[in-house]
């Protein structure tokens, strides 16, 4: 007999939160190594981005604009690539879904910044249009 048929409904609907809590748990790793892959080529140590409020359900973190800060303090804003090979593509697929996924976990306020350090892998948000 299969475990799930054992299981009253309120230890299913446990099950399925922690199972939700841990998928949830691993979005932050998942998007640090996607945008890893996307800047590959790049000498950047962080990433920043802005909010679009422009999604029919809420505020998301921009996947469209988004900036480079360098070791040597200059920043500007990613440019994707127009010639690009069939795995880049798939990693900038990979990498919308999870900031839409990041979005919708911890929806950002409008004017919000999103640091990402790609070195130490942390992950720091400013308030409403403060300038980082």
């Amino acid at each position: 007999m299969p475990v799930l048929q054992t299981m009253d409904r309120e230890a299913l609907y446990d099950l399925a939160g922690w199972c939700e809590t841990e998928a949830d748990s691993r979005i932050m790793g998942e998007l640090l190594d996607a945008l890893r892959v996307l800047t590959a080529t790049e000498p950047v140590a962080r990433i920043e981005f802005v909010t679009d409020p422009n999604y029919d359900d809420g505020v998301y973190w921009d996947d469209e604009v988004f900036y480079l800060h360098r070791a040597d303090g200059t920043v500007e804003p990613f440019v994707f690539p127009e010639d690009s090979d069939a795995g880049y593509e798939e990693a900038d697929e990979r990498f919308r879904e999870l900031l839409a996924d990041y979005s919708r976990q911890d929806p950002p306020i409008h004017g919000a910044h999103l640091i990402v350090d790609l070195v130490s892998g942390e992950f720091s948000e400013s308030g409403r249009y403060s300038l980082i």
